[in-house]
């Protein structure tokens, strides 16, 4: 029962690592685009001089924040994915298996 548990465990782990790659994979391609989580639109900065100072940013680096975003959580999906896998194989590795009896030599 634990070899079979120990299967599935490992496969939902691949699922993840795989589902994290062709999403980073489709991203970084241009086939999709990135989740939209941060807009950058202005920057404001105070300068001693002058006061407060806004900066408009080109969409760029909204574009650049997002991508990043979603490397990060990628990698975060591929290290979980690893330790999910790990604990699969463990559980294949420590499934008790059929003892042989040593026969009785006469």
């Amino acid at each position: 029962m634990e070899k079979r548990a120990g299967y599935a465990i490992l496969l939902c782990g691949l699922f993840v690592i795989l589902f994290a790659v062709s999403s980073m994979w489709s991203v970084f391609t241009g086939s999709s685009a990135a989740p939209k989580l941060i807009t950058l639109d202005r920057l404001s900065v105070v300068v001693p001089v002058g006061g407060l100072t806004d900066l408009n940013l080109p969409p760029a680096a909204t574009t650049a924040a997002n991508m990043s975003m979603h490397f990060l959580l990628c990698v975060f999906l591929l290290m979980a994915g690893s330790r999910i896998s790990a604990v699969g194989v463990s559980l294949i590795k420590a499934s008790p298996k059929a003892e042989k009896k040593p026969d009785k030599q006469a």
